[in-house]
């Protein structure tokens, strides 16, 4: 599975650090870039309603 695909909007641009995205109960945060490749990416489980 990609960030790119777990973010189903396309962003139309290189994602940056802070960027966010939500999927199956989970947040994705954008931690580092190296360059124009995503380096790190913070995978945090969310709260169930």
């Amino acid at each position: 599975m990609s960030i790119r695909r777990i973010n189903r909007r396309p962003l139309w641009r290189i994602p940056e650090t802070g960027d966010k995205a939500d999927w199956q109960g989970w947040g994705f945060e954008l931690m580092d870039m190296d360059r124009k490749r995503v380096d790190k990416v913070l995978a945090t489980p969310q709260a169930s309603r």
